[in-house]
């Protein structure tokens, strides 16, 4: 089962994940480094 899923920051600095069907995860956290590492786990998790 392959997600499509985005990683995106808002305006207010918080990074976000966004899945296919626009529902949209907060990783709460303003840094880039830390979102990335989180986005690679939930890629991982889901795939």
């Amino acid at each position: 089962m392959n997600i499509h899923m985005q990683l995106f920051k808002r305006e207010n600095g918080t990074w976000y994940v966004q899945f296919e069907r626009g529902k949209k995860l907060s990783l709460k956290t303003k840094d880039a480094a830390l979102a990335q590492q989180l986005f690679r786990k939930i890629t991982v998790l889901s795939g």
